[in-house]
């Protein structure tokens, strides 16, 4: 009686770490993630090509001439800073935040 109570509770165990197992497989589908952060301008979720480490790009904005001059255009209406805190109005660099490698780069184009 006792070792048909212990094959079964063997079965449930066996049962139940394959249903386990299943589990996480089914979790573990591969993620297309970019590896190339150019044309992006906000910062996103990317897999660094160089370290292979997965996270939120760190960006860092430049002014160019078109922030510059789009800061002249409004000027007489008093927001000529705006450009200045419009990440699309600028150039934007991305970094792993891992490696600091680039691993993406966005130059404003206003055609």
């Amino acid at each position: 009686m006792a070792s048909n109570y212990q094959e079964q509770e063997s079965l449930y165990h066996q049962n139940l770490n394959h249903q386990i197992k299943d589990n996480l497989e089914q979790q573990q589908t591969p993620i297309n993630l970019p590896n190339d952060l150019s044309g992006e301008y906000n910062s996103t979720e990317v897999q660094c090509a160089n370290c292979r480490k997965i996270g939120k790009s760190q960006i860092r904005c430049e002014a160019n001439k078109w922030t510059c001059l789009y800061a002249c255009v409004l000027s007489p209406i008093f927001i000529c800073f705006v450009p200045f805190f419009i990440n699309s109005c600028q150039d934007v660099y991305h970094k792993c935040p891992n490696c600091q490698i680039q691993i993406g780069f966005t130059e404003h184009n206003p055609c």
